[in-house]
């Protein structure tokens, strides 16, 4: 998407990737180390429980057990079939492939949010780094 609109892949350049990056937008879903400070100023940690997309999409039974049992239920008041359904794509998008110049550049742009994550948490996923 890009001004509220989805691209084709052949209208996808470095340039949009560039805006796209450094915009209001992008920052407000990227700058995780903010909604955690946040979070963490307003609740006691006892009752914050993260929980990384990938993992969550990599295993979803257990972290969603992990999650029920952290709030204290547990799955019996889940349909867990809806929950293990690993055909359906949650986020179905373009698959486009980011040139690495523009992989290093954003990775430069939102360091101190890439350091902040490797030091609050201790198991980010692989793809991360």
């Amino acid at each position: 998407f890009f001004g509220g609109k989805p691209l084709e892949e052949s209208e996808v350049t470095n340039e949009i990737i560039r805006e796209y990056y450094k915009s209001e937008a992008c920052e407000s879903r990227t700058r995780y180390d903010k909604t955690i400070r946040l979070v963490n100023k307003f609740f006691p940690k006892e009752n914050i429980r993260y929980i990384f997309f990938e993992d969550l999409m990599k295993n979803k039974k257990v972290e969603v057990d992990r999650f029920l049992k952290f709030i204290g239920s547990n799955s019996s008041f889940l349909s867990i079939t809806k929950v293990t359904d690993t055909e359906k794509k949650v986020l179905p998008s373009t698959k486009y492939s980011f040139p690495e110049e523009i992989k290093k550049e954003i990775r430069v742009y939102y360091s101190d949010v890439y350091d902040y994550i490797f030091k609050y948490f201790d198991n980010v996923p692989t793809n991360w780094k």
